[in-house]
Protein backbone atom coordinates (compact mmCIF):
# COMPACT_ATOMS: atom_id res chain seq x y z
CA UNK A 1 0.00 0.00 0.00
CA UNK A 2 1.20 3.52 -0.79
CA UNK A 3 1.81 5.29 2.03
CA UNK A 4 0.94 9.38 2.02
CA UNK A 5 3.49 11.82 2.69
CA UNK A 6 3.89 12.96 6.33
CA UNK A 7 1.87 10.65 8.21
CA UNK A 8 1.58 10.71 11.56
CA UNK A 9 1.95 7.44 11.74
CA UNK A 10 3.02 5.04 9.11
CA UNK A 11 2.68 0.85 9.76
CA UNK A 12 4.65 -1.15 6.88
CA UNK A 13 4.64 -4.92 6.43
CA UNK A 14 3.73 -5.84 10.35
CA UNK A 15 4.15 -8.85 11.23
CA UNK A 16 3.72 -10.45 14.81
CA UNK A 17 4.06 -14.25 15.42
CA UNK A 18 3.19 -16.78 18.55
CA UNK A 19 5.42 -19.76 18.40
CA UNK A 20 4.13 -23.18 19.32
CA UNK A 21 5.52 -26.36 20.50
CA UNK A 22 6.87 -28.42 17.51
CA UNK A 23 8.47 -25.12 16.22
CA UNK A 24 5.33 -24.09 13.98
CA UNK A 25 4.20 -20.58 14.14
CA UNK A 26 0.80 -18.84 14.51
CA UNK A 27 1.02 -15.43 12.95
CA UNK A 28 -1.76 -13.19 14.13
CA UNK A 29 -0.70 -10.13 12.51
CA UNK A 30 0.23 -11.03 9.10
CA UNK A 31 2.02 -7.99 6.57
CA UNK A 32 -0.12 -5.00 7.80
CA UNK A 33 0.43 -1.70 6.53
CA UNK A 34 -1.33 1.37 7.02
CA UNK A 35 -1.12 5.30 7.69
CA UNK A 36 -2.43 7.44 10.00
CA UNK A 37 -2.65 11.43 9.84
CA UNK A 38 -3.19 13.84 12.88
CA UNK A 39 -6.52 14.80 13.59
CA UNK A 40 -8.34 11.56 11.77
CA UNK A 41 -9.62 7.85 13.14
CA UNK A 42 -8.88 5.01 11.64
CA UNK A 43 -11.06 1.82 12.39
CA UNK A 44 -10.33 -1.59 12.37
CA UNK A 45 -13.04 -4.22 11.69
CA UNK A 46 -13.26 -7.65 12.26
CA UNK A 47 -14.87 -11.17 13.85
CA UNK A 48 -12.65 -12.06 17.34
CA UNK A 49 -9.56 -13.57 16.48
CA UNK A 50 -9.10 -11.50 12.80
CA UNK A 51 -6.06 -9.85 14.96
CA UNK A 52 -7.14 -6.34 15.65
CA UNK A 53 -6.07 -6.71 19.49
CA UNK A 54 -2.76 -7.96 18.55
CA UNK A 55 -1.93 -6.03 15.90
CA UNK A 56 -2.17 -2.65 18.34
CA UNK A 57 -0.61 -4.58 21.33
CA UNK A 58 2.39 -4.99 18.78
CA UNK A 59 2.39 -1.12 18.13
CA UNK A 60 2.86 -0.58 21.80
CA UNK A 61 4.90 -3.37 21.82
CA UNK A 62 3.45 -4.86 24.71
CA UNK A 63 2.47 -8.41 23.80
CA UNK A 64 2.09 -11.22 25.94
CA UNK A 65 4.79 -13.99 25.78
CA UNK A 66 5.65 -15.77 23.77
CA UNK A 67 4.28 -13.43 21.31
CA UNK A 68 6.86 -11.55 18.89
CA UNK A 69 7.19 -8.89 16.30
CA UNK A 70 8.94 -11.03 13.19
CA UNK A 71 8.65 -8.18 10.31
CA UNK A 72 7.64 -4.76 9.31
CA UNK A 73 8.09 -1.47 10.78
CA UNK A 74 6.10 1.14 12.79
CA UNK A 75 7.29 4.29 12.51
CA UNK A 76 5.65 7.25 14.85
CA UNK A 77 6.71 10.54 14.28
CA UNK A 78 9.89 9.87 12.14
CA UNK A 79 10.91 7.34 14.86
CA UNK A 80 10.52 3.30 14.10
CA UNK A 81 9.26 1.80 17.11
CA UNK A 82 10.54 -1.60 16.61
CA UNK A 83 13.72 -0.40 16.85
CA UNK A 84 14.20 2.06 19.83
CA UNK A 85 15.45 0.70 23.26
CA UNK A 86 12.80 -0.14 25.70
CA UNK A 87 13.47 2.59 28.02
CA UNK A 88 12.80 5.21 25.10
CA UNK A 89 9.67 3.35 24.70
CA UNK A 90 8.22 3.95 27.91
CA UNK A 91 8.87 6.97 27.78
CA UNK A 92 6.88 7.30 24.44
CA UNK A 93 3.88 5.11 25.81
CA UNK A 94 1.13 7.32 27.76
CA UNK A 95 3.14 9.81 26.80
CA UNK A 96 2.57 10.37 23.09
CA UNK A 97 0.38 7.22 22.97
CA UNK A 98 -2.92 6.58 25.18
CA UNK A 99 -4.37 3.19 24.78
CA UNK A 100 -7.82 2.27 26.56
CA UNK A 101 -7.68 -1.25 26.65
CA UNK A 102 -10.60 -3.34 25.81
CA UNK A 103 -11.45 -4.23 29.87
CA UNK A 104 -11.66 -0.89 31.15
CA UNK A 105 -12.75 -2.15 35.02
CA UNK A 106 -9.26 -5.19 34.98
CA UNK A 107 -6.65 -2.06 33.88
CA UNK A 108 -8.03 0.04 37.22
CA UNK A 109 -7.30 -1.01 40.79
CA UNK A 110 -10.49 -1.48 42.54
CA UNK A 111 -9.09 0.06 45.81
CA UNK A 112 -7.07 2.78 44.84
CA UNK A 113 -8.84 6.23 44.31
CA UNK A 114 -8.98 7.21 41.09
CA UNK A 115 -7.31 10.55 41.67
CA UNK A 116 -3.96 8.16 43.08
CA UNK A 117 -3.93 6.19 39.64
CA UNK A 118 -4.08 9.91 37.81
CA UNK A 119 -1.76 11.19 39.69
CA UNK A 120 0.58 7.91 39.09
CA UNK A 121 -0.22 8.00 35.27
CA UNK A 122 1.69 11.20 35.33
CA UNK A 123 5.00 10.41 37.80
CA UNK A 124 5.61 7.81 35.35
CA UNK A 125 6.86 10.24 33.27
CA UNK A 126 7.40 13.50 34.88
CA UNK A 127 7.22 15.15 38.92
CA UNK A 128 3.90 16.50 39.08
CA UNK A 129 2.88 18.08 42.36
CA UNK A 130 -0.01 16.54 44.49
CA UNK A 131 -2.17 20.04 43.15
CA UNK A 132 -0.82 20.26 39.64
CA UNK A 133 -1.90 16.20 39.20
CA UNK A 134 -5.68 17.21 40.74
CA UNK A 135 -5.73 19.78 38.38
CA UNK A 136 -4.65 18.19 35.44
CA UNK A 137 -6.64 15.03 36.52
CA UNK A 138 -10.47 17.11 36.65
CA UNK A 139 -9.28 18.68 33.60
CA UNK A 140 -8.91 15.49 31.79
CA UNK A 141 -12.05 14.17 33.75
CA UNK A 142 -14.04 17.34 32.18
CA UNK A 143 -12.52 16.71 28.10
CA UNK A 144 -14.67 13.29 28.31
CA UNK A 145 -17.71 14.47 29.97
CA UNK A 146 -17.72 13.14 33.26
CA UNK A 147 -19.73 16.25 35.81
CA UNK A 148 -18.64 16.34 39.18
CA UNK A 149 -14.42 15.72 38.74
CA UNK A 150 -14.22 16.20 41.93
CA UNK A 151 -16.22 13.24 43.76
CA UNK A 152 -15.57 10.94 40.84
CA UNK A 153 -11.66 11.29 41.62
CA UNK A 154 -12.26 10.98 45.24
CA UNK A 155 -14.32 7.58 44.31
CA UNK A 156 -13.02 3.87 43.62
CA UNK A 157 -13.52 2.28 40.51
CA UNK A 158 -15.91 -0.19 42.19
CA UNK A 159 -18.32 2.57 43.09
CA UNK A 160 -18.44 3.27 39.63
CA UNK A 161 -20.97 2.31 36.54
CA UNK A 162 -19.10 0.46 33.44
CA UNK A 163 -19.57 3.40 31.54
CA UNK A 164 -18.05 6.11 33.80
CA UNK A 165 -15.16 3.69 34.28
CA UNK A 166 -14.95 4.05 30.13
CA UNK A 167 -14.45 7.69 30.30
CA UNK A 168 -11.95 7.72 33.16
CA UNK A 169 -10.06 5.44 31.01
CA UNK A 170 -10.15 8.04 28.36
CA UNK A 171 -9.48 10.52 30.86
CA UNK A 172 -6.06 8.70 31.63
CA UNK A 173 -5.11 8.19 28.01
CA UNK A 174 -5.94 11.66 27.31
CA UNK A 175 -4.40 13.58 30.82
CA UNK A 176 -0.35 13.49 29.01
CA UNK A 177 -1.91 15.00 26.17
CA UNK A 178 -0.80 12.37 23.45
CA UNK A 179 -0.66 12.73 20.00
CA UNK A 180 -2.19 8.92 19.37
CA UNK A 181 -4.89 6.90 21.90
CA UNK A 182 -5.35 2.98 20.57
CA UNK A 183 -9.08 1.93 21.31
CA UNK A 184 -9.43 -1.53 21.75
CA UNK A 185 -13.11 -2.32 21.76
CA UNK A 186 -13.65 0.38 24.43
CA UNK A 187 -17.83 0.26 23.74
CA UNK A 188 -17.58 -3.88 24.42
CA UNK A 189 -20.65 -4.51 27.42
CA UNK A 190 -21.70 -1.18 27.30
CA UNK A 191 -25.89 -0.75 26.41
CA UNK A 192 -26.19 1.58 23.26
CA UNK A 193 -26.86 4.84 24.88
CA UNK A 194 -23.54 4.43 26.92
CA UNK A 195 -21.76 3.45 23.46
CA UNK A 196 -23.02 6.34 21.89
CA UNK A 197 -21.81 8.69 24.90
CA UNK A 198 -18.38 6.99 24.48
CA UNK A 199 -18.12 8.05 20.67
CA UNK A 200 -19.11 11.28 21.34
CA UNK A 201 -16.44 11.70 24.19
CA UNK A 202 -13.66 10.29 22.01
CA UNK A 203 -15.04 12.99 19.14
CA UNK A 204 -14.87 15.78 20.99
CA UNK A 205 -11.32 14.92 22.15
CA UNK A 206 -10.22 14.59 18.73
CA UNK A 207 -11.92 18.02 17.85
CA UNK A 208 -10.25 19.84 20.96
CA UNK A 209 -6.87 18.34 20.10
CA UNK A 210 -6.68 17.50 17.07
CA UNK A 211 -5.34 13.70 18.80
CA UNK A 212 -5.66 10.92 16.16
CA UNK A 213 -7.63 7.63 17.23
CA UNK A 214 -7.39 3.97 16.13
CA UNK A 215 -10.50 2.60 17.14
CA UNK A 216 -10.87 -0.84 16.99
CA UNK A 217 -14.03 -2.82 16.89
CA UNK A 218 -16.25 -6.26 15.73
CA UNK A 219 -19.03 -3.99 15.29
CA UNK A 220 -19.33 -2.07 11.83
CA UNK A 221 -22.10 -0.19 13.01
CA UNK A 222 -20.11 1.09 16.08
CA UNK A 223 -17.08 1.43 13.36
CA UNK A 224 -18.95 3.37 10.95
CA UNK A 225 -20.13 6.01 14.59
CA UNK A 226 -16.49 7.30 14.47
CA UNK A 227 -14.14 6.30 11.51
CA UNK A 228 -13.11 8.21 8.83
CA UNK A 229 -11.06 5.16 7.09
CA UNK A 230 -11.65 1.71 7.59
CA UNK A 231 -9.46 -1.32 7.65
CA UNK A 232 -10.94 -4.66 7.38
CA UNK A 233 -9.27 -7.67 8.86
CA UNK A 234 -10.31 -11.03 8.10
CA UNK A 235 -7.68 -14.35 9.32
CA UNK A 236 -4.91 -11.83 10.74
CA UNK A 237 -4.71 -10.13 6.67
CA UNK A 238 -5.79 -6.80 6.03
CA UNK A 239 -8.71 -7.83 3.30
CA UNK A 240 -10.01 -4.07 2.02
CA UNK A 241 -9.40 -0.50 3.22
CA UNK A 242 -10.63 2.63 2.32
CA UNK A 243 -12.61 5.61 3.28
CA UNK A 244 -15.75 5.39 5.22
CA UNK A 245 -18.06 6.65 3.05
CA UNK A 246 -16.83 4.57 0.04
CA UNK A 247 -16.07 1.57 1.72
CA UNK A 248 -19.87 1.73 3.54
CA UNK A 249 -21.34 2.63 0.35
CA UNK A 250 -19.97 0.26 -1.71
CA UNK A 251 -17.86 -2.31 -0.05
CA UNK A 252 -15.25 -4.10 -2.44
CA UNK A 253 -14.91 -7.45 -0.31
CA UNK A 254 -17.36 -9.78 0.45
CA UNK A 255 -16.52 -10.22 3.72
CA UNK A 256 -16.80 -6.75 4.10
CA UNK A 257 -20.25 -6.65 2.68
CA UNK A 258 -20.98 -9.36 4.94
CA UNK A 259 -20.20 -7.10 8.26
CA UNK A 260 -22.19 -4.33 7.23
CA UNK A 261 -24.98 -6.50 6.41
CA UNK A 262 -25.35 -8.13 9.63
CA UNK A 263 -25.93 -4.47 11.33
CA UNK A 264 -29.19 -4.30 12.40
CA UNK A 265 -31.25 -1.13 10.40
CA UNK A 266 -32.79 1.81 11.86
CA UNK A 267 -35.65 0.67 11.26
CA UNK A 268 -35.91 -2.64 12.58
CA UNK A 269 -39.26 -4.68 13.71
CA UNK A 270 -40.07 -7.68 15.75
CA UNK A 271 -39.07 -10.89 13.70
CA UNK A 272 -37.01 -9.24 11.57
CA UNK A 273 -34.43 -11.86 10.29
CA UNK A 274 -30.69 -10.73 10.32
CA UNK A 275 -27.84 -11.69 7.52
CA UNK A 276 -24.94 -13.32 9.03
CA UNK A 277 -21.71 -14.74 8.00
CA UNK A 278 -22.15 -18.52 6.96
CA UNK A 279 -19.31 -20.58 8.79
CA UNK A 280 -16.65 -20.10 11.14
CA UNK A 281 -13.00 -17.54 10.97
CA UNK A 282 -10.14 -19.60 10.00
CA UNK A 283 -7.58 -21.55 12.29
CA UNK A 284 -4.69 -19.65 11.93
CA UNK A 285 -2.64 -22.64 12.63
CA UNK A 286 -3.98 -24.59 9.52
CA UNK A 287 -3.80 -22.37 7.10
CA UNK A 288 -3.35 -23.45 3.24
CA UNK A 289 -2.49 -21.72 0.28
CA UNK A 290 -6.21 -20.54 -0.86
CA UNK A 291 -7.92 -17.10 0.28
CA UNK A 292 -8.64 -17.58 3.64
CA UNK A 293 -12.63 -16.21 3.45
CA UNK A 294 -12.73 -19.02 0.64
CA UNK A 295 -14.66 -21.63 2.74
CA UNK A 296 -17.52 -18.78 4.10
CA UNK A 297 -17.61 -17.10 0.58
CA UNK A 298 -20.42 -17.65 -1.73
CA UNK A 299 -18.45 -15.70 -4.92
CA UNK A 300 -15.73 -18.77 -4.63
CA UNK A 301 -13.92 -19.67 -7.84
CA UNK A 302 -11.41 -22.03 -8.72
CA UNK A 303 -8.43 -19.23 -8.22
CA UNK A 304 -9.75 -18.17 -4.58
CA UNK A 305 -9.00 -22.11 -3.89
CA UNK A 306 -5.48 -21.61 -5.47
CA UNK A 307 -3.67 -18.44 -4.01
CA UNK A 308 -4.53 -15.94 -0.78
CA UNK A 309 -4.78 -13.02 -2.84
CA UNK A 310 -2.81 -9.95 -1.82
CA UNK A 311 -4.23 -6.39 -0.62
CA UNK A 312 -3.95 -4.13 -3.79
CA UNK A 313 -6.09 -0.89 -5.47
CA UNK A 314 -8.71 -1.56 -7.20
CA UNK A 315 -9.79 1.95 -7.49
CA UNK A 316 -8.29 5.33 -6.47
CA UNK A 317 -7.90 5.01 -2.58
CA UNK A 318 -9.13 1.85 -2.42
CA UNK A 319 -7.61 -1.45 -1.47
CA UNK A 320 -8.70 -5.07 -1.11
CA UNK A 321 -7.77 -8.76 -0.94
CA UNK A 322 -9.72 -10.47 -3.37
CA UNK A 323 -9.47 -11.81 -6.95
CA UNK A 324 -13.08 -11.16 -7.72
CA UNK A 325 -14.48 -7.69 -6.05
CA UNK A 326 -17.66 -7.06 -5.64
CA UNK A 327 -17.78 -3.69 -7.12
CA UNK A 328 -15.39 -4.73 -9.86
CA UNK A 329 -16.27 -7.96 -11.51
CA UNK A 330 -19.74 -9.14 -12.13
CA UNK A 331 -21.00 -12.75 -10.90
CA UNK A 332 -20.88 -15.19 -13.60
Amino acid sequence: MSLQSGPMLAVSGLTTEFPLKGGSVIRAVDDISFTLAAGRTLGIVGESGSGKSVLIRSLMRILDAPGRIAAGSVVFKGRDLLRIGEREMRGIRGRQIGMIFQNPAGSLSPVATVASQFAEAMRAHERVGAAAARDRSIRALAAVGVEDSAAVLASRPYQLSGGLIQRIMIGLALVMGPDLILADEPTTNLDVTVQEQIIAALRKVQRDFGTAIIFISHDMGVISEISDDIMVMYGARAVEYGDLRSVVRTPLHPYTDGLIRSVPPADIRPGMRLQAIPGYPPDLSRLGGSCRFASRCARVRPPCEANDPALAEQAPGRLVACHFPLAVTADV
